[in-house]
Parts: structure tokens; sequence; C-alpha cells
């Protein structure tokens, strides 16, 4: 799939990608659940682009590329590390969902 998309790429000038986009898959599940289903997420790509749009940033540290957006707009991009860093949108969103979870887990 990857070689013709690149011979495709090559002809037309464009370049064909096969994704998977969710849309918050994860919303309604609880930790356990979430984790397996991106680990399945995560095994079944292949070389296919993953677009995954959620609120829940438990699994977001195994992404690539994390975009933040706030009304629409791009604010932060990167890896989970180098937005953590940056302390700004990312960072106080994780931060307190782990606290949530960490606080749910505990009672």
């Amino acid at each position: 799939e990857t070689a013709d998309n690149a011979v495709q790429a090559a002809l037309t000038g464009h370049l064909v990608l096969s994704t998977l986009h969710t849309n918050d898959a994860l919303s309604a599940v609880d930790a356990e659940t979430e984790r397996e289903i991106f680990e399945g997420i995560l095994s079944l790509r292949g070389e296919r682009t993953v677009l995954f749009s959620t609120h829940r940033m438990a699994s977001l540290s195994r992404c690539d590329r994390i975009l933040v957006l706030a009304e629409g707009r791009i604010v932060e991009e990167g890896t989970h590390d180098d937005l953590l860093s940056l302390r700004g949108a990312y960072f106080g969103l994780y931060s307190r969902q782990m606290l949530a979870r960490e606080l749910e887990e505990s009672s």
C-alpha cells in the first residue's frame, strides 16, 4: 500500500494517505478499556495515518504528533513530552486529568 501511494504521488504530484479518523472514541469507556482500544488501534494501523480526536489525554503520550486546539485554532503542537515541557494548555489539561484519574482510582 505504501509503495502504491509513493508511485501515485510520483505520477500525479499528490500523495494519497490511508487514514483512520476517530472522534472521541474513548469518551464513554473506563481507563482500562481506553488503554485496550488505543493499543488495538496502534497495533492495526500499520503505515496508516490515524487522526485521533479526544478530550481524554492518557493515551496521547504514544502519539507521534499532537495538535492542541482552542476555539478552532491550533494553539500548541508537538510530542507529549514537548507539550508538557511548554507548561501551556496541554500541560494544564493533562495535569487535571491525571489528578482526576488518581482520585478516581484511590476511591
